[in-house]
């Protein structure tokens, strides 16, 4: 291994060694990574900048925009307080509605954002209900990252892999929402059982949950209704884009665009409202795994592959979907999808077997496999950011104590859906 492979390995790994460690910002990390990578002469300027995924970056930001706005209409509070009102307060019905609607918007809005909205309502409910919100912020975000899995738009791991694959938004809501309903179902009802018994309040507790006015919320009637009407269009135009030959990028960024002029809000207030540093940590994270590349260590890791399955598309397929959903309980899921792209297209160069459903591997392994620990998923480390600012810190044993068992559960339910759909 020459020089350059032995610094890029030792830039790629401490940059995951301090992602994890979270002793300084995750962004910050990753920019630092690219730029030693640079400043060594692993590659060029012109390189890093031809590695950065610019659709990957437009569709986040696009849907960032429509989350930041529609927050402002309060839909996300009067959805909240109506699922718990449905459930008569009950709380373990009030916890399985929440995740119901989290996953649901979590497919349509990106599903960090949506925690960002939905984390802050959950603490309301947990406090009149007098019970411990951490049961509930736990299994709301399962449900954020399993309904992300969902769709095209709901996670920043489907976002890369649609982009490297040219995959449509039909595809994912073809290949993988079927998968992940059942995934959901299967969920829900072991963590109804579990917390049924677990999760008791008084009767004059959940009576104040049914005094709340879910009306009240929605504070811009006008707001609401051209978000809710552009983002149906916006969605049209995900369905259709491959027909328009526009990428869903474009889609996402003009959907924004249109709802910014007609509802007249300030760009500049919305920059100031959303995590944007995760664009950033994206940019960074492009260039340095585009480093693994340019000294051969992703063909190498291709390679290795390839023999240790012999070229066997089943095999091949439930290694990707398992390696990923491992790796990702101790490695952010954002990171892992883009060193994965590349490895993936090469496999497929090497093999000639079908690329879809080393694809779909890829998104259930990674998406559902952010499940497992405080650093898998981006949305995990939101939640964990807010739990702590209320007075609630969630150590990493905690949250993989729960993690892991909902990801092997995941990762089972998938390998059967792939092997019976895929290779049957």
């Amino acid at each position: 291994m020459h020089l350059h492979a032995i610094l890029t390995v030792i830039i790629f790994l401490t940059t995951i060694v301090a992602i994890v460690a979270e002793r300084f910002h995750r962004a910050a990390v990753v920019l630092l990574g690219a730029g030693l990578l640079i400043l060594l002469g692993v590659i060029t300027q012109h390189e890093a900048i031809a590695a950065i995924d610019f659709n990957s970056l437009g569709l986040l930001s696009g849907m960032m925009i429509f989350a930041a706005v529609i927050k402002r209409t309060g839909l996300f509070q009067y959805l909240a307080i109506k699922a718990a009102k449905t459930a008569r307060g009950e709380p373990w019905i009030v916890m399985l509605f929440s995740c119901v609607v989290t996953a649901i918007l979590s497919s349509v809005l990106e599903n960090v954002a949506t925690l960002l909205l939905v984390i802050p309502i959950t603490f309301i409910m947990a406090e009149t209900l007098r019970i411990n919100p951490l049961p509930f912020l736990l299994i709301q975000t399962f449900a954020a990252n399993i309904g992300g899995v969902s769709t095209l738009i709901g996670d920043p791991p489907n976002m890369i892999i649609s982009s490297a694959a040219h995959l449509t938004f039909i595809d994912f809501l073809i290949h993988l929402t079927p998968v992940v309903l059942i995934i959901g179902a299967t969920f829900l009802v072991t963590f109804g059982i579990f917390y049924r018994r677990r999760l008791v309040s008084l009767p004059e507790h959940k009576e104040q949950i049914m005094r709340f006015d879910e009306r009240k919320n929605i504070t811009d009637p006008r707001l609401l209704r051209h978000a809710v009407i552009i983002l149906l269009l916006t969605i049209v135009g995900f369905i259709v884009h491959r027909q328009l030959h526009l990428e869903p990028a474009t889609i996402a960024l003009s959907g924004a665009v249109l709802l910014l002029l007609f509802t007249g809000i300030d760009l500049d207030e919305i920059f100031m409202e959303g995590d944007w540093s995760i664009l950033f940590f994206l940019i960074g994270t492009f260039i340095v795994v585009d480093g693994l590349r340019h000294v051969g260590l992703i063909d190498m890791m291709a390679h290795g592959i390839v023999a240790l399955t012999d070229g066997n598309p089943l095999l091949t397929t439930l290694l990707i979907l398992w390696g990923a959903g491992l790796f990702c309980i101790f490695i952010n899921n954002i990171p892992f999808t883009i060193a994965m792209v590349p490895l993936i297209q090469l496999i497929g160069e090497m093999t000639g077997i079908p690329m879809n459903p080393l694809w779909w591997a890829l998104a259930l392994g990674a998406g559902l496999g952010g499940n497992g620990s405080p650093v898998g998923s981006a949305a995990n480390l939101v939640m964990i950011s807010i739990a702590k600012k209320y007075g609630y810190p969630l150590r990493f044993g905690e949250f993989a104590r729960f993690g892991i068992p909902v990801v092997i559960g995941s990762l089972l339910i998938a390998s059967a859906y792939l092997y019976l759909r895929y290779f049957m």
